[in-house]
């Protein structure tokens, strides 16, 4: 039995119910209802998909150790987690760690590549990384950002309306 034969049958109950004198009729409608036209897609669905452990062929692929390769100094700093810098770093000098700081994406040299800073709690430097093909380049000291207090977000945005991106940082007092 499907949907419309089941609810004309069961008005036609509830009203036989309700109006002894009543009988059961068979419901038509003057058009078809406006789920009729999808229901090929509801009846085609499987019962069941199949379960895989493993896609086969993966949208993402880990390349992070790839990329940080090049980068020494850099790559250890951004390597290490919050908890080794709130261990490591002395609490003496009023160096808190608190939890993550932000990034800013922007094309900084009109290549059409996004560059990347990396804001970081004070006492780390910040860091501008830049794609080069697969790896990453630290362009923090040529570009003279890295900025060593508390650094809790940054923007690129053209403040000169030049058509290069500036960079904004947002430090605390």
């Amino acid at each position: 039995m499907d949907r419309r034969k089941f609810l004309g049958s069961l008005a036609a109950t509830l009203l036989a119910s309700t109006y002894a004198s009543a009988e059961s009729t068979a419901v038509t409608y003057r058009k078809a209802p406006p789920y009729e036209a999808y229901r090929r897609f509801l009846n085609s669905a499987p019962k069941s998909y199949p379960r895989s452990s493993a896609a086969a062929d993966p949208w993402f692929r880990e390349v992070t150790g790839g990329a940080f390769a090049e980068l020494s100094e850099a790559g250890e700093q951004l390597s290490r987690g919050v908890p080794y810098w709130a261990a490591a770093l002395d609490s003496a000098t009023g160096i808190d760690i608190y939890g993550n700081n932000g990034i800013a994406v922007g094309d900084i040299d009109g290549d059409g590549v996004d560059e990347i800073y990396v804001c970081q709690p004070g006492g780390l430097p910040n860091r501008l990384l830049k794609w080069n093909g697969a790896l990453l380049i630290d362009l923090t000291t040529s570009a003279g950002v890295g900025v060593l207090d508390n650094t809790s977000c940054a923007l690129f945005l053209d403040l000169r309306n030049l058509g290069r991106q500036d960079l904004v940082v947002l430090r605390s007092a």
